[in-house]
């Protein structure tokens, strides 16, 4: 069977949009596909279309679907939780919302005033780089994050909002398709390439160190084990809405992916705001590590955590694709 796929070139609202990531986004692009399983035709659809959000479809009552998204991705284990309280894929149109949780949650963790210790001086600056850095995250093109929200209200029967969402790394998708050393995204840097390095709210020397501190963490704890993982990068919940399970039940869709994509880990570096969450939910600790300018006594201290599925099970089958789940 053959495939043949036509990419249309989608200029995104915001800097840098769908241009800011090499050639994959080039105009007209021809791509043909041979003897490809359902499952890569469409982890090149997900690669290859840049829609706008207009052009998303509903897959279930709670869930939006993004063309060419795996679809572990959709599948959420069975639970206790509320339609309206499980997990639906982040939407452009979430962007006020998911920022008001941001703004609202993050002052409570300790690495938001060693970065952020300006913000109340500058709240103009403090939301609208806020508002970019989600703007890439729930961008269609920057397809190696993904963000998942959970709408709840106070009243119940009242109308549901955004109150509770996660971010991911899921460059593993891309990193099947272009090799190992696919480069992921970095919607930080676009951040800082569009005024972000002028902000007025930050500590720039805390904001970078904290940043870069996580990726070296990162490559040092969690590098060996290769592409087949996903990292969550940020959870967050509305003070009022904490305590009714949405951050487990977001955790919870994260771990269902690790088993429905055979992927080893997702990996965290958890503040002291995480840690007992992420612990309760079965994350071993790795390594505890600090994040501190050189030359100062001031530093921040994160621990470094990995959830591992328990039991795989392989089975192959002449003629059929491989697979694997929980035993």
């Amino acid at each position: 069977m053959f495939f043949v796929i036509r990419e249309a070139h989608l200029k995104q609202s915001i800097p840098g949009g769908s241009e800011a990531h090499d050639a994959r986004n080039a105009p007209s692009q021809r791509i043909v596909v041979s003897s490809l399983s359902c499952v890569q035709v469409s982890l090149i659809l997900r690669s290859r279309c840049r829609l706008l959000a207009d052009y998303w479809t509903r897959f279930s009552p709670y869930y939006l679907l993004k063309p060419g998204t795996p679809a572990s991705f959709f599948h959420f284990p069975h639970s206790s939780f509320p339609l309206a309280m499980k997990p639906r894929l982040g939407l452009p149109s979430d962007l006020e919302a998911v920022t008001d949780v941001i703004i609202k949650t993050m002052p409570m963790d300790p690495q938001w005033d060693y970065r952020f210790p300006y913000r109340l001086q500058y709240p103009e600056d403090h939301y609208k780089y806020t508002k970019m850095l989600f703007q890439y995250f729930l961008d269609p093109a920057f397809d190696d994050w993904v963000v998942m929200v959970v709408e709840d209200s106070l009243e119940p029967g009242s109308e549901l909002s955004v109150v509770s969402f996660g971010v991911w790394d899921v460059s593993y998708i891309n990193k099947r398709l272009y090799g190992p050393g696919y480069k992921t995204q970095d919607p930080v840097t676009e951040v800082e390439e569009h005024g972000g390095k002028t902000r007025r709210d930050a500590n720039h020397k805390h904001f970078c160190e904290f940043w870069q501190g996580q990726i070296r963490a990162y490559k040092r704890f969690f590098g060996h084990i290769g592409p087949e993982k996903i990292h969550l990068q940020i959870l967050a919940t509305l003070p009022e809405f904490q305590r009714r399970g949405h951050a487990t039940s977001l955790c919870q869709w994260a771990m269902e992916v690790l088993r429905r994509d055979c992927l080893q880990i997702m990996s965290v570096m958890a503040s002291p705001m995480g840690y007992d969450l992420y612990t309760w939910l079965g994350f071993d600790l790795v390594a505890t590590f600090n994040i501190q300018v050189p030359g100062e006594e001031e530093k921040i201290t994160l621990q470094a955590m990995q959830y591992v599925p328990k039991v795989w099970t392989v089975k192959i089958v002449p003629g059929i694709e491989a697979g694997c789940g929980i035993m």
